[in-house]
């Protein structure tokens, strides 16, 4: 088995359903100290539940691709969408990576410093359940930028973003509710009209309730942050 020797006494391997049982039995030994950390711990009861996250984690069942198309002003249109299985489909929203993806575009000439608005709302279906997003950005022209002798429009955005969504997790239902901040910067190649390099980042809080577990409503907190270039840009 492939593994990372960190030194003689520690060494990282990749997660396999036989090892449901060290694991399980590691977390019941120290629920009480290990559920100050991590939140899964209260859901986690049986063996079987350790090993139907394990099972979650492969790629197995994944197919498809993403395939969508953006109008002349950014409007993304979805055409099809891969099936997902597993942790791929409760982290996954191809949904948003085609609606969000292209900065929405003004419909008449700007100049440096002006601002224009758009608003983002749509519905996907995964995990068993649907959510629901809305995202607002204002986006500002602050110039021109020169990038390998090309002439681009350098464009920031702020925004905010706000999702309501239910999913099932080994057949009992999750609730999440999640706000906050988004950023980021475009470059725009108006000689060719195409998106050559876009990055962002966003910053997320709100609750994950389950219902049926008779536990409270628990904190999350999200963020991250990605790039995306046209290559051969």
């Amino acid at each position: 088995m492939e593994h990372i020797r960190v030194n003689d006494k520690v060494r990282l391997e990749q997660i396999n359903p036989s090892m449901a049982h060290i694991i399980f039995q590691t977390i019941d030994r120290d629920r009480d100290f290990l559920k100050q950390w991590l939140p899964f711990i209260n859901y986690t009861w049986h063996i079987e539940d350790t090993q139907a996250f394990i099972e979650s984690l492969g790629s197995k069942g994944n197919k498809g691709d993403l395939v969508f198309t953006i109008d002349r002003t950014g409007n993304g249109t979805v055409v099809s969408s891969p099936t997902l299985k597993g942790a791929a489909e409760q982290l996954v929203d191809t949904y948003a990576t085609a609606y969000e993806f292209f900065p929405a575009l003004p419909g008449g000439a700007v100049d440096p410093g002006d601002t224009w608005a758009d608003t983002i709302q749509f519905t996907s279906n995964r995990a068993g359940g649907e959510t629901e997003t809305t995202s607002t950005y204002l986006y500002t022209l602050v110039g021109d930028t020169l990038v390998d002798g090309k002439t681009l429009l350098h464009i920031t955005y702020t925004g905010e973003n706000e999702t309501e969504g239910t999913a099932l997790n080994q057949g009992m239902e999750m609730m999440t509710s999640m706000s906050g901040d988004v950023e980021g910067l475009v470059l725009w190649d108006p000689a060719r009209s195409l998106m050559v390099h876009t990055e962002g980042s966003v910053e997320l809080d709100g609750t994950l309730e389950m219902p049926g577990s008779g536990m409270p409503a628990m904190t999350l907190a999200v963020s991250g942050a990605g790039k995306a270039y046209l290559q051969g840009g």
